[in-house]
């Protein structure tokens, strides 16, 4: 089987194995057994493997429970991969390869986190709430924070905010002993629809009028019980120069995941052991204090850490900068100052976090990236993204701060991409900094590697002072404007295996850092620390992984279809309402493909595949799909249809499939307008409509089951440029799936069923196309406020105000009216040769659409002017007529033997 095809359907591995192994049927993975008395160490080989895919060796002593396989080795060659179980040891084990599709930035799926048994749920409604009630339901919800804190939370607890409320002067102070456990977190989750529950300009419960964190997880006063095992989603705080949400050094296992912080002195303050802060949101920082003196001002910050085994992951920062009296500009993504004042240590400073992991965040407009002070152990900072900022990554505090003992720093910087904003020369990416330059600081270990680093000023200050504990290989390096390595007097070093080099993102200027085809930091990378990118995308991809924090994924079928991103508000509008928990409306239009032929169920369909995929990355948000397919129609009929069929359901999204029916009938032809312009005229109905939708094209085409493509290529030629002129996304079909059947690497029957509608896998395609389209909105930086009105026609319009309406005939004759249905609209039919229908209108043209089936030929008048057979399944242009009042008359007949034209 092809191996773009597995992206779509349940992998079936081939595998070949050592003595010993007996293949197991086919199931979701397939799994193999070993007979009795196997080796000490197994091996096994699994492919061909498909670029962009990650796949996980599972291992099973019952078939019943399967976990990771650890004690192992794993060796990629070519498509395949050859794994070696260190661990056998004799005994009887399973085995079965796990596979993942690639996956989108979106981060960790929420629902791992909430507790679907809780012993007791406890309501909150800011609008309708109120105390004296029992909480224990929506019509009984308490109204403010402070009966959270009094009712003492335990294991298996669950605490519901209602979305749409805010909470002001209010906070959640968790401290009265709040525990759960491994098995039954208390979990703090939203409920409802609409925005998330916030809390406002935050104060402390027992004092109003002070000011406090919108979140507190602490300890009782006699300090023995700390905040254990809790889980924060989806709130909101904000307006506040406190931290949004902080942690107490005596807690742990806190999970702080989907949340948004606004506004803030800082996010997030991490402290403790095993604390998870994924997914969360903090944007525009502001200053906590801002007095002149630099020993005690400080805001703007992301998330601040100390503790251990901490993980900062999936994060998004944007606009952790401000302007500070004591430094311009003060703020950054991710804060390391590690004091823990204890009785041994009043001042703190000594000290050592350990085991913290910062992977997979963005982070822009941050005024660094991270900021050090203390001393540290097993630091991991890994495929993380950091653009469009000050040209300042990283600053290590090594004895420069007079209130600090001397920092030491062991740490790891694998697969990351740097790259400053426009404008911002001065500065260094990396930069050591102690009280005297050029001494050396014993006790750092600062390994750089496999990273792109961007630079218009210095690579690095001062790497003196950590001398031979800097160490630095494989990075791909570019030098923009004065960019170089360093001062004269204390340089960066290239490395043998390091570039300076043109990157070669895909779109620099809208901050797309992916790799295009040809770049040098292909391939380039010794082994990394994730088994996928920024993204989602397995690493590697290829023979060897990539350098900076996207792995190249090729040109498949997936990166082909990809046309254009477009203007991103109103998808961003529609991703916003999604994480809201807002309920959207889906609406598809097109011709017999949209309408589902070809699939083998309805939920094979691609629309019902888009809204499968919504439902999944946004539990919260109700997904109403409007499918408004017509077989054998285009964008004419289409055009007409719109208002009724589509916008009278106020959609948030809109995807308009026409290439394949619109190329059919012809681009300009006899019809007195061409079907660019009724193409233009629908997609100005959609883009002027008042709920303003996010309005996507899909391009799908043709197969000759002989030839292959070449030959039917849909009307994307003259529709994409549409969509260019409109900034619309557009995806495509036909250029993901062409170029495999031209490479044979797919064939036409493997992804339709007949040449013109997709199978089962054809209709997974463009799905998956539109997702990727889609989802590319999440991690573009936000568009300015706003939709944008559609600029002026680059056609003349013809339909831009048309609407379809169901006449009633003046004389019927054996024709009866049939009701709009699934993938019909509603319209007369007649099985009778001498049935005629008559209809008054008026207009200055006539456009109608008819199926002339079973030997049946249709002939239509108009007036004194045009009468004609039909017998094919066009939509037909009468044309044009003179304004006013006319008749028209259709009548059915057994099918002529020729085509005839009367006047």
């Amino acid at each position: 089987m092809n191996p773009w095809l597995r992206r779509l359907l349940l992998p079936l591995l081939v595998l070949s194995f050592a003595t010993g192994l007996v293949a197991q049927p086919k199931l979701r993975d397939l799994r193999v057994a070993p007979v009795a008395n196997q080796p000490a160490q197994l091996r096994l080989t699994y492919g061909p493997t498909t670029p962009g895919w990650i796949y996980v060796p599972q291992v099973s002593s019952d078939l019943t429970t399967w976990a990771p396989l650890t004690d192992f080795t794993q060796d990629p060659s070519g498509n395949a991969c050859t794994i070696t179980d260190l661990g056998a040891n004799g005994a009887r084990r399973f085995y079965r390869v796990a596979t993942t599709s690639p996956a989108q930035f979106i981060p960790p799926d929420l629902n791992q986190f909430r507790n679907p048994n809780p012993r007791r749920v406890f309501y909150l409604d800011a609008r309708t709430g109120n105390d004296s009630l029992d909480g224990h339901s929506p019509q009984t919800a308490w109204r403010t924070l402070f009966k959270v804190h009094s009712a003492g939370l335990t294991a298996g607890d669950v605490v519901r905010l209602a979305r749409g409320s805010v909470w002001r002067r209010e906070s959640l102070f968790l401290d009265a002993g709040a525990q759960g456990t491994a098995a039954e977190p208390i979990v703090i989750e939203a409920y409802g629809t609409g925005e998330p529950p916030t809390i406002a300009d935050p104060g402390a419960h027992w004092d109003a009028t002070r000011d406090f964190a919108g979140v507190a997880f602490g300890q009782n006063g006699t300090a023995t019980v700390p905040s254990r095992y809790i889980h924060l989603l989806d709130i909101r705080v904000q307006d506040t120069k406190e931290t949004g949400i902080v942690m107490a050094d005596g807690t742990s296992n806190l999970v702080v995941a989907g949340c948004e912080i606004v506004r803030c002195g800082a996010g997030i303050s991490v402290r403790g052991a095993h604390q998870r802060i994924l997914g969360n949101s903090i944007h525009d920082g502001i200053m906590a204090l801002d007095t002149g003196n630099p020993d005690f001002d400080r805001g703007a910050g992301g998330i601040g850490f100390v503790g251990e085994d901490l993980e900062l992951a999936w994060n998004r920062m944007v606009n952790c900068i401000a302007r500070s009296k004591s430094f311009g500009t003060d703020g950054g993504s991710f804060e390391f100052f590690g004091q823990k004042v204890t009785a041994a240590d009043p001042g703190g400073w000594k000290y050592v976090s350990n085991d913290i992991r910062i992977h997979h965040n963005y982070s822009e407009n941050s005024d660094v990236f991270m900021e050090c002070a203390g001393k540290v152990t097993n630091l991991l900072v890994a495929y993380n993204v950091h653009v469009n900022s000050p040209n300042r990554a990283v600053e290590f505090h090594l004895d420069d701060l007079p209130y600090a003992e001397t920092g030491t720093y062991d740490v790891r910087f694998e697969n990351n991409t740097f790259v400053p904003g426009p404008g911002y020369d001065a500065g260094a990416t990396f930069l050591f900094l102690g009280a005297k330059y050029g001494t050396f600081m014993p006790g750092n270990s600062v390994v750089i590697r496999n990273n792109i680093l961007s630079t218009g000023g210095w690579l690095v200050y001062d790497p003196a002072a950590a001398g031979a504990g800097l160490v630095h290989d494989h990075n791909l390096i570019r030098f923009t404007g004065a960019g170089e390595f360093g001062p004269a007097n204390s340089r960066w070093v290239q490395a043998a295996h390091e570039t300076v080099a043109d990157p070669k993102f895909v779109d620099e200027t809208v901050l797309d850092f992916r790799l295009a085809a040809g770049s040098p930091a292909i391939g380039a990378a010794v082994p990394a620390s994730s088994p996928t990118d920024f993204v989602g995308t397995a690493v590697p991809s290829g023979g060897a992984p990539d350098l900076g924090a996207y792995e190249y994924a090729g040109d498949t079928p997936f990166a082909q279809s990809q046309l254009a991103a477009g203007h991103q508000a109103r998808l961003q509008r529609l991703f916003a309402k999604g994480r809201a928990g807002t309920p959207v409306t889906f609406a598809v239009i097109g011709g017999s493909i949209t309408q589902g032929a070809g699939a083998s169920a309805a939920a094979n369909r691609w629309a019902n595949r888009v809204q499968a995929w919504w439902k999944q990355a946004f539990p919260a948000s109700a997904c109403t799909l409007v499918n408004a397919g017509i077989g054998a129609t285009g964008s004419d009929y289409g055009a007409l249809r719109l208002r009724g069929s589509v916008l009278s359901q106020n959609p948030d999204l809109v995807i308009v499939e026409f290439a394949v029916n619109d190329s059919w009938s012809g681009v300009a032809g006899t019809y007195g307008y061409t079907l660019g312009e009724t193409y233009e005229g629908l997609l100005r109905q959609a883009l002027n409509h008042a709920n303003k939708p996010a309005v996507l094209l899909l391009f799908m085409s043709q197969c000759n089951f002989n030839t292959g493509y070449a030959a039917y290529r849909g009307g994307k030629s003259w529709q994409a440029p549409l969509g260019a002129h409109y900034g619309l996304p557009m995806t495509s079909f036909e250029d993901g799936i062409v170029p495999e059947i031209e490479a044979h690497r797919l064939a036409c029957a493997d992804v339709t069923t007949d040449g013109t509608h997709p199978n089962d896998i054809g209709h997974a395609f463009a799905a998956q196309f539109i997702e990727r389209r889609s989802s590319r909105a999440q991690r573009l930086p936000p568009a300015p406020p706003g939709s944008r009105a559609p600029p002026r026609p680059r056609l003349r319009v013809t339909l831009a105000d048309g609407r379809g309406q169901t006449l009633t005939p003046v004389t019927s004759s054996g024709w009866t009216l049939k009701t709009a249905g699934s993938g019909v609209d509603a319209g007369y039919e007649s099985a009778t040769p001498g049935s005629t229908i008559e209809f008054d209108l008026r207009g200055d043209r006539l456009l109608f659409s008819f199926w002339c089936i079973n030997d049946k030929a249709l002939k239509a008048g108009v007036g004194r002017g045009v009468s004609r057979w039909m017998a094919e399944q066009p939509t037909y242009d009468a044309g044009s007529m003179p304004p006013g009042a006319a008749s028209a008359r259709w009548c059915v007949s057994a099918r002529p033997t020729r085509w005839r034209r009367t006047g």
